[in-house]
């Protein structure tokens, strides 16, 4: 079993209250007290979100655990991953997100990047989460990707003296950043 990610938690309510406080409709998912984030909810939520068209930015945000199978396959780890054997394939995702008239994506993501350690990860199928889109594929389509770490490595998380005070590093950075905050 993976340790809970106080710090993933914190991340993505401060994200969240970013893309809030900026305009965007932002839909926060998070798995604490039971309510599991599996890959029924995210692709529900998602097309709920991609239905309310046209969309110019599509910002996509995750914090938790994460890992790399090859060059470029990241995979993202849900509350269901263990039972499911499922993650989200994130360039996958990446390219079915063309197929609904988007003109630019943002995905950050404060997940490791690390081989898999095991059998059970070793075998994860990826799952792109959505399917066919309404619309052909938009060649031009302005992806931008920030990563917390590079192709085979982990992220970091600075404790708080309570959980609600613990950081992932990329992210505590991407806020400042973000808000425009450097003290």
């Amino acid at each position: 079993t993976l340790p809970f990610l106080a710090g993933a938690l914190n991340a993505a309510r401060a994200f969240h209250d970013w893309t809030v406080k900026l305009g965007y409709d932002a839909t926060l998912l998070t798995d604490e007290e039971g309510d599991a984030v599996t890959i029924q909810r995210l692709r529900q939520e998602l097309e709920r979100a991609l239905a309310q068209r046209p969309i110019h930015r599509f910002v996509l945000y995750f914090a938790g655990h994460g890992l790399i199978r090859e060059l470029e396959e990241g995979l993202w780890l849900l509350s269901d991953w263990r039972s499911e054997l499922r993650a989200v394939s994130v360039e996958g995702l990446k390219r079915r997100l063309r197929m609904f008239g988007i003109q630019q994506v943002s995905i950050f993501a404060d997940a490791c990047r690390s081989l898999p350690d095991g059998v059970e990860a070793a075998d994860l199928a990826p799952d792109p989460i959505l399917g066919q889109g309404p619309e052909r594929a938009n060649a031009t389509l302005a992806v931008d990707k920030f990563y917390a770490s590079q192709d085979g490595q982990a992220t970091f998380a600075v404790p708080g003296l309570r959980p609600e005070e613990d950081r992932c590093l990329f992210s505590g950075v991407l806020m400042e950043g973000l808000w425009g905050i450097n003290p």
